[in-house]
């Protein structure tokens, strides 16, 4: 990488949207401060403003309780016109859980319930695009992920499928290149998963194959520590384009 298009990444404005005060931005904060770029939260459910599409270089779209189709919350048909403007700009964008539908909404796709829900760690398979994108050629065929989602989506016009599970045909999907979007949640410190399960005691109640304890989702630090390295190194290729970079990179940001 030359010394200007390092200095360019290291000037760069990440802003990420977020819907909840239980879904923050995880180790995505930790990886931007080690690789130097500047975060810009807009936090939607604060009455945060939507800033200029002009002034993004990168953006990531989080999670949330809500539904994407969810007319009780104003701002989120504000959020998509923005997210449609950011798109035609062909600008970077990541949306995880709720953010992934929103985007795929966007995209043209249909937003459904999913039955049966899930909520905590479940198996996913990337495909073989995935595989042999370089986006996502190191991570294994299968992988133990966090889901907390009802509602999914078909695959929107022009996306190819990144991910699937056994319970929910689109997990990831990536559109031209500079859009992807990913149902499960790989940015999920153990911090915001604590506040996270809080906020769901009443839907954790109802148990069974599909919904797991709290005392379980919060007792895998291995998976918590594995879905952050696969997001760290996502995120060095997708925002920095930093392709060839070591896997020990990763480390320095989970120590961090």
């Amino acid at each position: 990488m030359s010394i200007k298009n390092f200095e360019f990444f290291r000037r760069m404005n990440i802003h990420y949207l977020q819907h909840d005060p239980s879904r923050g931005p995880g180790v995505i904060t930790a990886w931007a401060a080690a690789r130097g770029c500047r975060v810009r939260p807009v936090l939607l459910y604060d009455g945060g403003t939507l800033p200029d599409p002009s002034s993004v270089a990168a953006l990531v779209v989080l999670g949330g309780p809500m539904n994407a189709y969810d007319d009780s919350y104003p701002w989120l048909a504000e959020e998509k016109e923005f997210l449609r403007r950011c798109v035609k700009r062909k600008k970077k964008i990541l949306g995880m859980g709720l953010g992934a539908q929103l985007i795929a909404e966007v995209l043209g796709a249909k937003i459904h319930p999913n039955q049966p829900k899930k909520i905590g760690w479940y198996i996913i398979s990337w495909t073989s695009y995935a595989l042999t994108n370089p986006l996502f050629n190191f991570v294994p065929c299968h992988q133990i992920t966090l889901h907390f989602n009802k509602d999914t989506f078909t695959l929107p016009p022009g996306a190819i499928r990144l991910a699937s599970s056994r319970f929910c045909k689109n997990q990831a999907f990536v559109w031209h290149k500079h859009v992807v979007g990913i149902q499960f949640h790989l940015e999920m410190v153990h911090e915001d998963l604590e506040k996270l399960v809080a906020s769901l005691r009443e839907e954790l109640k109802e148990r069974g194959r599909n919904i797991q304890s709290a005392e379980h989702i919060l007792s895998r630090p291995n998976y918590i520590k594995d879905n952050n390295y696969t997001m760290i190194r996502f995120l060095d290729r997708f925002f920095l384009q930093r392709f060839h970079a070591p896997a020990e990179v990763a480390d320095t940001v989970l120590n961090y």
